[in-house]
C-alpha cells in the first residue's frame, strides 16, 4: 500500500483527515470497529492531539521483537 486515508471516523464514509504514506510509523492506540464490522486502527497524532482512523488491513503492527 504506497499510502492511506486517515479518516476523521471509522468508516470509508467518513471526511479524510490526513494521508499517511508507506513505511512511515504511528502511535496506534486502539482498535474499533465500523458499522459493517470492520476493523479500524485509531492513530494518535502526537503533535496535535488528534485522533485518525486508519483501515487495519492498511498498516502493519510491529512486534516487541522487531524493535
Amino acid at each position: 500500500m504506497p499510502f492511506t486515508d486517515a479518516r476523521w471516523g471509522p468508516g470509508k464514509n467518513e471526511l479524510v483527515a490526513y494521508r499517511y504514506y508507506y513505511e512511515t510509523t504511528h502511535w496506534v492506540i486502539q482498535v474499533v470497529y465500523d458499522n459493517q464490522g470492520e476493523p479500524w486502527y485509531t492513530v494518535l497524532d502526537d503533535k496535535w492531539e488528534l485522533l485518525f482512523y486508519v483501515p487495519a488491513s492498511h498498516m502493519y503492527i510491529l512486534p516487541d521483537e522487531e524493535f
